[in-house]
């Protein structure tokens, strides 16, 4: 992602919990029915959430108050 930091540590984590989940999920007995489909259906709902979240943060940005702002420009004049 741009502006990311410390990228090298963040993937190192992510591994990490990758290879976690993928021994949990391959030593754990599945006694739901249709669990691969159902863990595909919350990635996405947790996809939805990133989006909503992101949604939010922009109307809070374009929400800022502009006379402030310009004020705070002229006063440098």
């Amino acid at each position: 992602r741009p502006g990311l930091a410390c990228v090298e540590r963040i993937e190192k984590y992510q591994d990490s919990f990758l290879l976690a989940f993928e021994h949990y999920i391959n030593y754990r007995k599945h006694h739901v029915t249709h669990f691969w489909p159902k863990l595909l259906m919350k990635v996405t709902d947790l996809r939805m959430i990133g989006a909503c979240h992101a949604s939010r943060f922009l109307h809070m940005k374009v929400e800022c108050p502009t006379d402030f702002v310009l004020g705070s420009v002229r006063g440098l004049d």
